[in-house]
């Protein structure tokens, strides 16, 4: 099977709340806690996966993609500083025959 990799930089915010810590993703209106800011975030990122993964098995992703209204950057366009998380999906290429 030949797969290609695809990564997505997803801004995230991070608060401390009640004595956790709250990972967001205002984009996807995703959220996940944890003990420490690492745990949060490593929780997000995996919610983030499953979503981007059910989204491309699917083959809803580009439905997501428009409703929010994102799309590729301007080269000249500097991303907005902040936080990111960097998240991966396989995608399946399919056999040439």
């Amino acid at each position: 099977m030949k797969a290609l990799q695809v990564y997505f930089k997803v801004p995230v915010e991070v608060r401390g709340e009640n004595g956790a810590f709250v990972a967001s993703c205002f984009l996807l209106s995703t959220t996940c806690s944890g003990p420490t800011k690492h745990e949060a975030l490593d929780a997000l990122t995996a919610a983030v996966q499953g979503f981007l993964s059910a989204q491309c098995a699917g083959r809803t992703l580009d439905e997501v993609l428009r409703r929010h209204d994102l799309r590729l950057p301007h080269p000249d366009e500097e991303l907005v500083t902040g936080r990111y998380i960097d998240v991966s999906v396989m995608l399946k290429i399919p056999a040439l025959n």
